[in-house]
């Protein structure tokens, strides 16, 4: 089977789960907290995709390492992936989970990349901006890229916005280059 279709199919029935079992918010949470985690540390994400290790192992170090911190039924969810051995794809499960949430919430990504960090008020400016434009609720990516020099890029959906020093001297430079010729 196809890791795609394996993975939405797992993130399909966890959220299914969890809005049946009205514990959606949760189970976001657990899940967020657990990418960080993989994302972050490089041994566990070894450790969780790792053939040699036995499933009674990663289940008793998910049990210990997310302990108190996760819901009860994330942690069977993720023994269920232990047990099916589909545990290597649970960073795209866990992404298509968020997906799923993100569209059954009328929750829209604002990708927002600039060349330094922006303050906390310009970010709620800009998420405020946008909900009012688009008519949605923002949920704010934000991406630190020096070689846009300047300015900023903003993505949305399938549309962009690119107020980057290092566009407009790309447009410059074209403009330059077609009236010399």
């Amino acid at each position: 089977m196809n890791h795609s279709k394996i993975s939405i199919r797992y993130a399909k029935a966890l959220y299914s789960f969890a809005k049946e079992k009205s514990i959606l918010e949760n189970v976001k949470t657990d899940i967020l907290l657990i990418v960080k985690a993989i994302n972050t540390i490089t041994e566990l994400s070894d450790f969780v995709k790792s053939p040699v290790a036995k499933p009674s192992e990663k289940k008793l170090f998910f049990k210990n390492l997310f302990d108190k911190k996760i819901s009860t039924e994330t942690l069977h969810f993720l023994n269920l992936l232990i047990d099916n051995k589909r545990e290597m794809f649970l960073v795209d499960i866990a992404r298509n989970f968020l997906e799923i949430f993100k569209k059954e919430k009328g929750i829209k990504t604002l990708i927002l990349t600039g060349s330094q960090a922006l303050t906390e008020d310009q970010k709620k400016n800009i998420v405020l901006f946008a909900e009012n434009n688009f008519k949605t609720k923002i949920e704010l990516e934000e991406k630190i890229d020096p070689s846009i020099i300047g300015g900023f890029i903003i993505r949305i959906d399938d549309m962009q916005l690119d107020a980057s020093i290092s566009w407009k001297l790309k447009e410059l430079k074209r403009e330059l280059l077609e009236t010399a010729i």
